[in-house]
């Protein structure tokens, strides 16, 4: 697909810096307001002053969560060609730049969509359910935080402090934990509740669910993230926003090793985590690789993270096949 003016954004809680341009230079930059009139206004400037045309303009902005609502909602409902760059293609992509300001990566967003637009992934708006579910989801993680804060002193204190103080300090944060603990239940029934109401979603959560390691918070966590796997070409990209996928970092004859990005999605990165632990405890393909890998004297750190990406495509792979995870297991006998 090929666009003929480029509007980039870099988007920030306050204010966006914008930059237009051409297939051949600079048109405008400036700054606009980060709320719904002042997107509405610059898109209206912008057509009448450059007569340009939404059908043949591509609109690139960094992912950047909650921030960028507004201009994607005007995006969507005007029916405008959106590209969410993840920000560690286009630090990659454009090799090593000196500066940095808000109007500066606002350039640099326009000029790798202008170079890369043939390859650009066009969002496409979450439905409703997603959105109402990541509300959820964020309020469960911070109830669970809350309740962390407050188990972990506890059990330190029941260690190494008198009994009479632990119990009294008990006592007080007892009925606070019996609050936090009913509201993360009732939120994770709510979340259970509205996936099930919807088939393709439901069929969705039962094949991640099924692949060896990954439970509920995992799958419904990644159907979210990822807006039930729209946003992404394919897995790779996946283990790349997730911060498991490993990069060579090489310079003529010097070689260096392979290792992961630490720009990444962490909360996905943890989950994927926790799912490698959990399925090489399991018997089943991940453990058997595991037990193989370290016998060939690899590091655990190392082949847990091969797992992490195995579970990657393992995701993908069921949800772009419609199947169901099938266990493989080691049938080699001594």
């Amino acid at each position: 697909m090929q666009f003929n003016h480029i509007l980039a954004f870099d988007v920030s809680k306050e204010s966006f810096a914008v930059h237009l341009r051409s297939t051949k230079d600079t048109l405008w930059k400036g700054d606009v307001k980060n709320n719904f009139v002042e997107v509405k206004n610059l898109f209206t400037m912008i057509k009448k002053d450059f007569r340009l045309k939404f059908k043949e303009c591509l609109v690139c902005l960094e992912a950047t969560g909650l921030y960028g609502f507004h201009l994607l909602t005007f995006t969507s409902c005007n029916g405008i060609a959106t590209w969410v760059a993840h920000a560690q293609d286009i630090k990659q992509s454009l090799g090593m730049k000196r500066g940095k300001s808000d109007p500066v990566d606002a350039e640099r967003i326009a000029e790798y969509a202008y170079r890369f637009q043939d390859k650009a992934v066009l969002w496409s708006p979450p439905r409703p359910i997603i959105i109402e579910l990541k509300a959820l989801i964020g309020c469960r993680d911070r109830l669970v935080g809350n309740r962390v804060a407050l188990e972990n002193p506890l059990r330190e204190m029941q260690d190494f402090s008198k009994k009479s103080i632990y119990l009294s300090i008990e006592k007080s944060c007892h009925k606070a934990l019996e609050q936090i603990k009913k509201a993360i239940d009732d939120i994770e029934f709510r979340i259970m509740d509205l996936i099930k109401k919807d088939k393709d979603l439901y069929e969705m959560y039962k094949r991640l669910d099924s692949i060896l390691g990954v439970g509920p918070v995992t799958s419904v966590a990644f159907i979210v993230e990822t807006n039930e796997f729209k946003d992404f070409p394919n897995a790779k990209k996946i283990a790349c926003h997730c911060g498991v996928a490993p990069f060579s970092y090489s310079s003529g004859k010097r070689k260096g090793k392979a290792h992961v990005s630490h720009k990444a999605n962490k909360k996905l990165k943890t989950l994927l985590d926790l799912c490698a632990r959990s399925a090489v405890l399991a018997k089943g393909e991940f453990r058997d690789y595991y037990l193989r890998k370290l016998e060939e004297g690899k590091s655990p750190m190392l082949v847990r993270n091969n797992i992490r990406n195995k579970i990657v495509l393992r995701m993908f792979a069921i949800v772009r096949d419609k199947s169901m995870y099938e266990k493989k297991f080691n049938t080699k006998v001594g």
